[in-house]
């Protein structure tokens, strides 16, 4: 809203009708929040690595500290004259013999948990207790002395509350109703819910959606006419259903019974085998169908072009292999060009594997069906989807489904721009969890235009979590 509010107010000075827009965006701005208000950890990556190179400067003694931050793999770096280690402050006020303060803080910034062995005659390393106890309280006092810092000059102080606010307090989640739907074609002895209503005319306004709704709450039905009215709006072309393998009979009669009249093509079995996806995808090119209903392992079959997954692998990895010739041509640290250099190995592994999975036979790829709108039922079924992190434990290379779905999403906002995705995940419990960030179906509208990645969950999670806690005890039996 601020930033729509800043293009109202450029319009307005050299046109006057624009002044109403002005007035109306004003009314709705969300309240400013003041530094009182905001707290910093250490690792959010809305503070620019100055910001935090003056810390290093000022509050540890370090003379010329260098600071970086990749965004890539949301990885800090802080590097410092190793003669100036060896102050008080290095060793002693901020930090330990052991393990100096610019060591300590750099954990902090990566949300890392320091831990000290010792060496023993055997060649085994075997935790040190005391140590390791000693430097994560010294760990805790700098992320709670940087929290205090960020704001004691008034003048970062003011910086970095409107970059924050303008990062994350700058939505406001609009209000839909859907009284105005009529829904042509559905069956008079359906009458929708006021939450599915609502559910539909968010989909026709903003083309993408999580059904987030509860058990029971009817998100089939929500879909079913999300599609035909995408489709009889020209909003969708050939929309596609795609469910799980034991609910393909049950989703098809559900839709044929709300719409009677529309055409669906039902990717059964005979469809499905080697021979028959070439019978599928021909029907499906050729047909004008309203609908058409696939299971997720036919959809899993049905392959891009190669020429596609090389597209979709060099956009992913385009970001890592220009850090890394960054990180090279400024002689980055060398831990950090490893990682630079691992993320890219591990992305081009993960082409290879879909590269081997690429359409071989002519016509008989995903691209040639038509489907321009994927309606995804159990959508957490394709979660886990490769998390770039420096994080302990947050880092995965997530699993082949979910790869697969997001390149065919990736390939479909290419051609057809973002309005291709509604997904129904089935309702989180509380024994069930996922990595942060590892179910990304629609891109971040907020955050990607400026310093948070989307790509790195390291950067998002240092925005809103705390900072590693000193609390947890090392045992003596731990050992590395």
């Amino acid at each position: 809203m601020r930033s729509k509010l800043a293009t109202a107010r450029d319009a307005a000075t050299s046109d006057e009708r624009y002044v109403r827009n002005v007035t109306a965006l004003e009314t709705v701005q969300p309240t400013q929040l003041g530094p009182d208000e905001i707290t910093v950890r250490p690792g959010a990556p809305w503070v620019d690595p100055s910001d935090v190179a003056d810390f290093v400067r000022e509050v540890l003694g370090a003379a010329d500290p260098r600071v970086t931050y990749t965004d890539s793999l949301g990885a800090w770096g802080v590097e410092v004259d190793p003669t100036d280690r060896h102050t008080v402050a290095m060793t002693s006020e901020w930090g330990t013999e052991r393990m100096s303060a610019d060591r300590l803080f750099a954990a902090c910034l990566n949300q890392r948990l320091v831990k000290i062995y010792d060496e023993t005659s055997d060649g085994r390393r075997v935790l040190n207790v005391d140590e390791t106890t000693a430097a994560r309280e010294k760990q805790e006092r700098l992320a709670e002395r940087f929290s205090t810092w960020v704001w004691e000059n008034p003048g970062r102080a003011r910086r970095l509350a409107d970059r924050y606010n303008a990062l994350f307090n700058s939505y406001v989640p609009p209000a839909y109703r859907g009284d105005h739907l009529t829904f042509p074609g559905l069956a008079a002895t359906f009458v929708p819910h006021g939450h599915q209503r609502a559910a539909v005319a968010r989909i026709l306004r903003e083309g993408r959606c999580l059904l987030a709704h509860a058990v029971g709450a009817g998100k089939t039905a929500t879909m079913i006419m999300a599609g035909q009215e995408l489709r009889r709006l020209g909003l969708a072309n050939r929309p596609a259903y795609v469910v799980p393998n034991h609910l393909l009979e049950q989703f098809s009669r559900e839709l044929v019974q709300l719409y009677p009249q529309a055409r669906v093509l039902i990717a059964t079995r005979d469809l499905t085998t080697r021979e028959g996806r070439k019978t599928f995808v021909a029907r499906c090119a050729t047909g004008d169908w309203d609908a058409v209903v696939i299971t997720h392992s036919a959809f899993e079959r049905l392959p891009l072009r190669a020429d596609s997954y090389q597209a979709y692998t060099d956009d992913q990895v385009g970001a890592v292999r220009a850090q890394l010739s960054e990180a090279m041509a400024r002689n980055t640290s060398r831990g950090l060009v490893k990682r630079l250099e691992a993320a890219v190995a591990r992305a081009e592994a993960k082409l290879e594997r879909l590269l081997a999975t690429a359409a071989k036979d002519d016509g008989v790829c995903f691209e040639e069906t038509g489907l321009d709108y994927l309606f995804l039922d159990e959508l957490h079924l394709h979660k886990n989807k490769a998390v770039v992190s420096s994080v302990e434990g947050i880092r995965s290379d997530g699993s082949q489904r979910a790869m697969d779905l997001d390149a065919k999403v990736w390939t479909l906002r290419r051609e057809r721009g973002p309005r291709v995705l509604t997904g129904a995940p089935q309702p989180p419990s509380p024994t069930r969890s996922a990595k942060p960030g590892s179910c990304r179906p629609t891109p971040n509208r907020t955050c990607s235009p400026r310093r948070v990645s989307t790509t790195s969950t390291a950067g998002w999670r240092r925005s809103v979590r705390r900072s590693p806690p000193s609390s947890w005890h090392p045992t003596a039996a731990a050992t590395g």
